[in-house]
């Protein structure tokens, strides 16, 4: 990983931050550490946090039902675990499922690195032939949907979703917080 991560944050509606992460504990049997390449900012569910408008804010979910009701939310500021639509390089790996320098596709958050666990994240290894970019606007639910794009035998029908963000650093600096107006 690099010398520091960050994580976006929505700290309140209409703002958000960058926040310094720790470097991680040395990485254990069947990890691995992937940098961001790029994360799919999703206009919907991601902007309604910055928004204000997500519904986890003003009411409690029902999983039952599976249905928002009123009630004492279940979420409030800040918000530092959302995000679905994430590629990243591998830098480090303890599995044989994943190399250094193989890229995937995942869903862990807008953040700038990320270690995984290979049993128990969801990830898709990208064929080098494809453009990581690409992936980052994928929804991460949809993994027989990567496996027919990365086939090549099927056309990606998922342009109008291409939103990619990246999360990189601009000549060692992070990126400015963003302010919605």
């Amino acid at each position: 990983m690099a010398d520091r991560g960050f994580t976006v944050v929505v700290e309140r509606c209409g703002v958000v931050t960058l926040r310094d992460e720790p470097l991680p504990q040395p990485i254990r049997d069947g990890q691995f550490d992937v940098e961001t390449v790029f994360s799919g900012l999703s206009t919907g569910t991601d902007l309604s946090w910055v928004k204000g408008t997500n519904p986890a804010l003003h009411r409690r979910w029902n999983p039952e039902l599976g249905l928002f009701m009123p009630g004492s939310p279940d979420v409030g500021y800040p918000v530092d675990k959302f995000g679905y639509m994430q590629v990243g390089r591998v830098t480090e790996s303890a599995t044989p499922a994943v190399r250094p320098g193989d890229v995937v596709a995942m869903t862990y958050g807008h953040r700038s690195a990320y270690r995984a666990d290979a049993l128990t994240d969801r990830f898709v290894k990208l064929p080098q032939s494809l453009e990581p970019f690409l992936f980052g606007g994928l929804p991460t639910g949809a993994p027989r949907g990567w496996k027919r794009a990365a086939d090549r035998r099927y056309p990606c029908r998922c342009r109008a979703n291409l939103v990619s963000m990246p999360i990189v650093r601009a000549q060692d600096q992070p990126l400015a917080a963003v302010s919605a107006s």
